[in-house]
């Protein structure tokens, strides 16, 4: 992958739609470079080849469905455990917020947004990346 402008790469996972963050892209094949990516779009985006180029069994491939991501947004592999450092965030991923991410205590129901994403679940992802703490209690 090769960026431009001095910027990491993108890799755009929809069409700007509503719907389209419904939208999995799956890469099954290693990625190369040296400017990591920025994944784009409101899609979501599945890589699965570890760094030997090997695939990667993840928990979401069984039967039924299961989520692609925990709630701290790991993706977890077929095992069930997180895989170090892959993070899966949109709608498609199947991450609940809850807890402080879920809106004030007295509310009832599930909150959901751009903006949610952005920042708060966005924040607990890079919380994690710099090795800080993370908790979810309201």
């Amino acid at each position: 992958l090769v960026g431009s402008g001095g910027n990491p790469p993108a890799l755009v996972v929809g069409d700007g739609t509503y719907a389209s963050g419904q939208f999995v892209d799956t890469i099954h094949n290693p990625l190369q470079g040296t400017q990591g990516f920025v994944k784009t779009g409101p899609g979501s985006l599945i890589l699965t080849a570890g760094e030997a180029g090997q695939r990667i069994a993840l928990a979401a491939h069984a039967p039924g469905r299961p989520r692609l991501a925990d709630q701290l947004c790991r993706v977890s592999d077929a095992d069930g455990q997180p895989i170090p450092g892959a993070y899966g965030i949109g709608l498609a991923a199947g991450f609940v917020p809850e807890g402080r991410l879920g809106g004030e205590k007295s509310f009832r129901g599930k909150a959901n947004g751009l903006w949610q994403w952005q920042n708060d679940v966005g924040q607990l992802i890079v919380d994690q990346l710099l090795g800080e703490s993370v908790s979810l209690a309201a």
